[in-house]
């Protein structure tokens, strides 16, 4: 009996031996098993769909533009707290559209260097925060601007002996 005992153990261990070698084949032979990660989070916390295909030569004719908001490069956007209205900030100044049809309602040219709005959570003003956006800001400021009228109400110049610009 107790030759059996070395073969029995020696047969556990090629079977183990095999596994590991049949787990290193498969993941050599297929790149792809290893976990996909998670899709990268794009700007404000919205993950950005995942395509159905790679846009190529064959495809790419499908593709179509859903909307184009202002002109310009696009600097940020907001909602306001009625979700009746939205503000698009672009390069060339403030976009206002009705969210229902998606026409424009209004245009302000920013008068200066403009990179973040909000709307008041009241809805009665719009907070722009114009200056420079960078480490060395040093004359950041934030508009208050009237929804009714879109004149500034308020003008709040903004310190930053640390060196950041203007939140609002």
């Amino acid at each position: 009996m107790k030759p059996a005992h070395p073969l029995i153990a020696a047969c556990i261990l090629l079977a183990i031996l095999a596994l590991f070698v049949a787990q290193a084949a498969c993941r050599f032979l297929s790149p792809g098993a290893e976990a996909t990660p998670p899709a990268p989070i794009a700007g404000r916390g919205t993950p950005p769909p995942a395509p159905a295909a790679p846009i190529d030569a064959h495809n790419g004719a499908s593709l179509a533009l859903l909307a184009r908001l202002g002109t310009g490069p696009l600097i940020d956007a907001a909602w306001g707290p009625d979700r009746r209205t939205s503000a698009v900030l672009t390069g060339s100044g403030i976009y206002f559209y009705d969210t229902e049809n998606q026409t424009p309602t209004r245009f302000i040219p920013p008068g200066e260097n403009a990179y973040r709005l909000a709307f008041a959570p009241g809805g009665a003003r719009l907070a722009l925060a114009v200056g420079t956006n960078s480490p060395q800001a040093a004359g950041s400021a934030v508009r208050m601007l009237d929804a009714n009228t879109w004149s500034e109400q308020q003008r709040m110049q903004v310190d930053a002996p640390e060196g950041y610009g203007a939140r609002v």
